[in-house]
C-alpha cells in the first residue's frame, strides 16, 4: 500500500472501489473499525454485497457499464466543490472558478496572453509523437 494502514483509522471518509479488505486483508479491518468507532463514513462501490460493504455507511452497487459514469460524477463533484487543486490535479479548474488578473471567460492565461496550461510548470508531460500507426515504442 502507498500509505500506512493506520491512516485509515484517522480518515473521516474512506471510499473503496471494487475492494473487499474484509476478505482479502482481514488484519486491515481493525483500522476501518477504529475509524467507524470515531465517526468515519465508509463508502463501498462494488456490485457484490461483500463483508466490507455490509459495514459501510453507503454501499453503491453499480450496474455493468455504469462505473465510468459514476467515476466521472465523483470527479465532477470533487472539482466543483474545490476538493482538488491545480497543485494536486492534472485537470484544470473550470473557468467559472477563476478570478483576478489574467482571467477571462476561457480561464487563466499565461504571460503571453494565451490560455495557461493546466500542467504543472515542472515535470509536465511532453507531447507524444504519434506516427501513422500510433505511438512509437
Amino acid at each position: 500500500m502507498p500509505f500506512p494502514l493506520s491512516d485509515i483509522a484517522e480518515a473521516d471518509v474512506v471510499v473503496l472501489v471494487g475492494s473487499n479488505p474484509a476478505d482479502t486483508m482481514p488484519p486491515a479491518m481493525q483500522y476501518f473499525d477504529a475509524g467507524r468507532e470515531r465517526g468515519a463514513q465508509h463508502v463501498v462501490v462494488d456490485p457484490r454485497r461483500t463483508a466490507t460493504a455490509r459495514n459501510a455507511a453507503l454501499h453503491l452497487q453499480p450496474l455493468p457499464g455504469t462505473d465510468l459514469a459514476l467515476a466521472n460524477g465523483l470527479l465532477h463533484i470533487a472539482l466543483a466543490e474545490g476538493w482538488s487543486t491545480r497543485s494536486t490535479s492534472l485537470i484544470a479548474r473550470p473557468a467559472s472558478t477563476t478570478s483576478g488578473p489574467g482571467s477571462r471567460a476561457t480561464g487563466p492565461t499565461g504571460s503571453s496572453g494565451s490560455p495557461a496550461s493546466p500542467w504543472p510548470t515542472s515535470g509536465a508531460p511532453s507531447s507524444p509523437s504519434h506516427g501513422p500507426s500510433g505511438p512509437s515504442c
